[in-house]
């Protein structure tokens, strides 16, 4: 390789914050340091050479102990782009590539803005944004930003689909990601690409433009984020004239970076895999679309860590996996955590007073995202539904608000627990009646295919009621006597942690049956 590809670089302390190199300035040693394949870390004195070859880009991972600087729209940085000349010209991309950079400087500078040790602090997971269009990027500033400015964060994922395949958005998409007020780390998804590439080089070019790297990695407290690129794409079909086939896909390059990223990471540090495209999701684990094909390549560098983490979106439903049953087999769990999607139904549905969509996905989980809270390698998460009280997190189905004596006997009791995993133990009574076991399904949450037949005509064709993994049903025997009646649900995780549902509703003494009837009309199509 030659003088000029190669990379010389400082990464030093910033306590003024300048942002900008000084003579005295301290280096920072046994930072790591990577050309997107490569991985180094600085010496004593804060200095790296590492190659670097046209048409990429160099990070750096952020240490514990320091922050990042941001810009003028709460990205931090922590890359250089290296495009001498810019995208290349020959590609005819409909959205902008990188603008051409110029010759590579003599000595690339890195601040880093000291702040102590944090070994507890907390995030947010967020799913699919996935506007189509102005008025959804609208929903999103007025549905789940304001949710997103009152948690107490260091930081947050948007998990990728940040538009739908409109990459002329981004600019106002970044606008509203900065006003959220703190640092974001974006991954970028299957509509985040752009399709007119020949193969998946370039493909998440425009994506680079406006957000950097596609993959990364950094350090807060003893937890190692990756943030991934799963998204595999054939290219552009010019016999069809349009975009080709996007599958879950993890190229040569990033898999040999993963490697030697991992290489320096300490074995008591849980390290947290955030993708678009789920590593497996046992709901569709056939679908090549919705799982990782070569995971396997995944797990196998993985497979001696002793504390892992997943987190991802791109379905838009919310389910728990132990990633056993993905083909996982190293010695340590490995759990998954697939977040919904911001958007719900893809910002669809009726509105309601404030001219808001629904606030519901096809699995009956509101519109939201997760809060995680870390403690040194440990961590804890919630649930935050947005535009509804904190403490929603169950939606009872039935009983319904009023129904007869017959058929609350006939239809089973049904809660859809938004953040249960399977290992929950789900129980509920009636009144002050004992307490009884419930039992979890993997089905159609009853609530949305009413709701979604009954609204048909504010959703497209396409969109279907989702199975679901957090739905749970009991068989209720015991005679309920005409009148006012409570059920509370209450879903207790291993960890101690609680998810509880209550409400009121009427029987009444009526003779006939409708054993079909799943939802009340008169339900609030806010959830």
């Amino acid at each position: 390789m030659s003088e000029s590809n190669v990379a010389r670089g400082f990464v030093f302390e910033d306590a003024n914050q300048h942002a900008t190199y000084q003579v005295g300035k301290k280096g920072i040693p046994n930072v790591l340091v990577s050309n997107q394949r490569e991985v180094v870390r600085t010496d004593e004195n804060g200095y790296f050479t590492i190659p670097l070859p046209e048409n990429s880009i160099l990070f750096i991972c952020k240490p514990d102990g320091f922050e990042l600087p941001l810009n003028e729209f709460n990205q931090p940085q922590f890359y250089y782009k290296h495009f001498p000349k810019g995208t290349p010209t020959e590609l005819s991309l409909k959205y902008p590539g990188v603008a051409p950079t110029g010759p590579l400087p003599d000595l690339l500078h890195f601040p880093l803005i000291p702040c102590g040790k944090k070994t507890n602090f907390s995030m947010v997971a967020m799913g699919d944004i996935q506007p189509k269009t102005v008025e959804d990027i609208s929903f999103f500033r007025d549905m789940i930003a304001p949710e997103l400015m009152q948690q107490n964060i260091d930081f947050f994922f948007s998990m990728g689909d940040l538009t739908w395949d409109d990459l002329s958005k981004y600019p106002l998409i970044r606008d509203n990601l900065k006003n959220i007020g703190v640092p974001y780390f974006p991954v970028c998804g299957n509509h985040d690409i752009n399709f007119q590439v020949p193969g998946q080089e370039y493909s998440d070019i425009t994506f680079q433009k406006f957000f950097g790297p596609s993959y990364y990695s950094f350090d807060q407290g003893q937890v190692h984020f990756m943030v991934l690129n799963d998204i595999g794409y054939e290219g552009w079909n010019e016999t069809e004239d349009r975009h080709g086939k996007c599958y879950g896909w993890l190229d040569d390059q990033q898999l040999q970076w993963i490697e030697n990223d991992l290489q320096y990471v300490p074995e008591d540090h849980l390290v947290v895999i955030v993708s678009h495209i789920p590593i497996y999701t046992a709901i569709l684990p056939t679908d090549d679309y919705r799982n990782i094909l070569n995971r396997e390549k995944l797990f196998n560098l993985l497979r001696h860590r002793k504390r892992l983490l997943a987190l991802a979106a791109h379905t838009h439903f919310v389910e728990q996996v132990d990633l056993r049953e993905g083909g996982w087999q190293g010695e340590a769990p490995f759990p998954l955590l697939i977040a919904g999607a911001a958007c719900g139904a893809w910002w669809k549905g009726p509105r309601d007073y404030h001219g808001l969509p629904v606030k519901m996905g096809m699995d009956g989980t509101p519109n939201g995202f997760f809060r995680f809270s870390f403690e040194g390698n440990e961590y804890t998460f919630d649930f935050v539904p947005a535009g509804l009280p904190a403490h929603h997190q169950v939606g009872i189905r039935f009983p319904e608000a009023e129904i007869s004596t017959t058929d609350v006997l006939a239809t089973p009791i049904c809660a859809n627990i938004y953040a249960a995993s399977a290992k929950s133990d789900v129980k509920y009574r009636i009144d002050q009646g004992e307490w009884l076991p419930m039992e979890q399904m993997i089905e159609e949450d009853p609530y949305v295919r009413a709701f979604l037949e009954k609204h048909r005509d504010h959703y497209p064709d396409w969109m279907k009621v989702r199975r679901t993994a957090h739905l749970w049903k009991a068989q209720h025997s015991t005679e309920i006597l005409p009148g006012l009646h409570r059920i509370e649900v209450v879903a207790t995780e291993p960890d101690g942690r609680q998810f509880a549902g209550r409400r009121i509703f009427q029987v009444t003494a009526a003779t006939t049956t409708n054993v079909d009837k799943t939802a009340s009309a008169n339900m609030s199509v806010s959830l």
